[in-house]
């Protein structure tokens, strides 16, 4: 898909066929991408704390691990390939999704519970388990921002619209950006699943 929509801005025919979309449209869209764009951000965001805090614990299991010289660098690796997914969890812990872990866990804002868990460094940014408390309410946030991004993006593309109108709009907007989310953790969830 990258390499296509490349392809085509090099040779000058993106702007065209953009413009043959609907200037309503393009505004939905463009008013999606900014509220999936801020609950992704706020979620990365949160990520990136969590494993602030974590990374003694994630130290610990690197040790535990021992995986030598050869295996330390793919350990490595496989860390960081494996931190889009932990961002998309935190997202749909933000949502008030939650999302499973192990056999019968889950974690949500309404409470953690995920059992054993193998040795993996990045299950070091895991809230513990019990009652996640008032920081939950806070990470609830990100839907807001992301439906505030959505309000002010589409605002300012067609603020001469009646407040009616914009509201319909808008609410086409969370839909699809929601829809991308959903589309993005069933991503995540097959990699982790499948690979």
């Amino acid at each position: 898909l990258g390499g296509a929509l490349g392809l085509l801005r090099a040779s000058d025919q993106l702007s065209g066929l953009v413009q043959t979309v609907p200037r309503s449209v393009r505004d939905i869209g463009a008013s999606a991408v900014a509220g999936l764009a801020t609950v992704v951000l706020v979620s990365a965001v949160l990520t990136m704390l969590a494993l602030g805090i974590g990374f003694p614990d994630a130290v610990e299991m690197y040790r535990q691990l021992d995986a030598g010289w050869a295996g330390g660098p793919i350990l490595v690796l496989l860390t960081m390939a494996f931190v889009p997914t932990l961002i998309l969890w935190v997202a749909a812990f933000t949502i008030g999704l939650g999302f499973p872990l192990g056999p019968d866990g889950v974690v949500a804002p309404q409470s953690i519970d995920y059992g054993a868990l193998p040795v993996f460094p990045p299950l070091a940014a895991l809230p513990p388990q019990g009652d996640p408390g008032p920081w939950a309410f806070v990470a609830l946030a990100a839907p807001l921002l992301g439906g505030y991004a959505i309000a002010v993006v589409l605002h300012r593309r067609q603020h001469h619209l009646p407040v009616e109108h914009l509201a319909v709009r808008a609410a086409a907007a969370g839909a699809l950006s929601g829809a991308a989310l959903g589309l993005l953790f069933l991503a995540a969830g097959a990699v982790v699943t499948h690979g």
